[in-house]
């Protein structure tokens, strides 16, 4: 249902001859609401919180899974130390987790309709080809914006940092997928070899700090312009 929501939402934009980014994000929007409409429907007709439902069952499976490695012998306080920030990462910041993965399942979406639809007016819009993706300058004052709200939220205002911590989660997705986009483009530069290229992506499961570093990468590109690609167009104009 919610892959033919995305369909259906991303399809009439195209259509009426919209750009990508407005049909990612409607189509982003029409998710969320389909999402917002299950949960009420429930919580109507079955008097149940799907929310609630998650957060105990994630609890439950959390404290399994503590209490197993505490069995195999790992000091208790290093396990509540682990415990405590996967509960952060994944509890705290669930809305931010949740509104990543609806924009990439739309943007996957609108990239296959794309192909599929080429007769409708929005698929004729050229786009830029993955490794010379950007990050729009405007999505810098956000980053900004959650970061100071994550240190409002270390000062004691926990609204704050509960709204920084899900937007970085958000913002650092989308720099993460233009931090790859500037590697793609540097790996096809340096014409390296596809050896190094699966060792270098599985080395992003192995050592989670590159992702990091990738969605750093994407960010500071706005700044740095890593490949000439702002300093080309303004030369072209």
């Amino acid at each position: 249902m919610i892959v033919f929501a995305a369909r259906g939402a991303i399809w009439w934009e195209l259509k009426q001859g919209h750009t990508p980014t407005r049909c990612v994000v409607f189509g982003t929007l029409v998710l969320l609401c389909v999402y917002a409409f299950v949960w009420a429907g429930v919580r109507l007709f079955f008097r149940q919180d799907l929310i609630w439902i998650w957060q105990k069952e994630f609890e439950a499976s959390l404290q399994a899974t503590a209490a197993m490695y505490v069995e195999l012998g790992l000091e208790s306080a290093e396990v509540k130390r682990s415990t405590d920030f996967i509960r952060l990462f994944f509890m705290y910041g669930a809305p931010g987790w949740l509104l990543a993965l609806t924009l990439g399942l739309s943007l996957a979406v609108f990239l296959w309709l794309r192909k599929r639809a080429r007769h409708l007016t929005g698929a004729e819009i050229p786009i830029p080809a993955f490794n010379r993706w950007q990050l729009p300058e405007y999505l810098v004052w956000p980053v900004i914006f959650s970061l100071v709200f994550i240190l409002l939220g270390s000062r004691g205002v926990k609204w704050a940092g509960w709204i920084g911590f899900n937007g970085v989660i958000v913002l650092g997705s989308i720099c993460f997928v233009i931090g790859l986009a500037v590697t793609g483009f540097l790996v096809a530069r340096w014409k390296l070899p596809r050896f190094v290229r699966v060792f270098g992506v599985m080395l992003l499961f192995f050592f989670p700090i590159l992702i990091v570093m990738l969605a750093l990468l994407g960010l500071l590109d706005t700044w740095w312009d890593v490949r000439k690609l702002r300093a080309a167009s303004l030369g072209k104009e």
